[in-house]
């Protein structure tokens, strides 16, 4: 896995991911999403490199998104691959995330 960052002039922060989202790459996912979600309130996940998300990256995902909501931000899941977009869609996610 491979995390690109972007900071925004407005203070929002791009996370652009590349790979897989599993268990093996939990731990420094949730890392870098710690940092962001400490900087920002407003956090976008650039899914378009992602072509698979097991259940310990949604589990990322949903901590993400409960932190942000937290503080009253907004987290925006862009570029979703079929794929995975199916996996959000089965798992009910898709609608938490605003996925269309």
């Amino acid at each position: 896995m491979e995390i690109n960052t972007t900071r925004l002039d407005d203070g929002g922060v791009i996370l652009k991911i590349k790979g897989k989202l599993t268990a093996a790459e939990e731990g420094a996912f949730q890392g870098t999403i710690n940092e962001s979600v400490a900087e920002t309130n407003n956090l976008t996940l650039d899914l378009e490199g992602v072509y698979y998300i097991s259940s310990s990256g949604l589990r990322t995902l949903v901590s993400a998104k409960k932190q942000i909501d937290a503080k009253g931000g907004v987290l925006s899941v862009i570029n979703v691959c079929k794929d995975v977009r199916d996996v959000f869609e089965i798992t009910g996610l898709g609608d938490l995330f605003g996925l269309q």
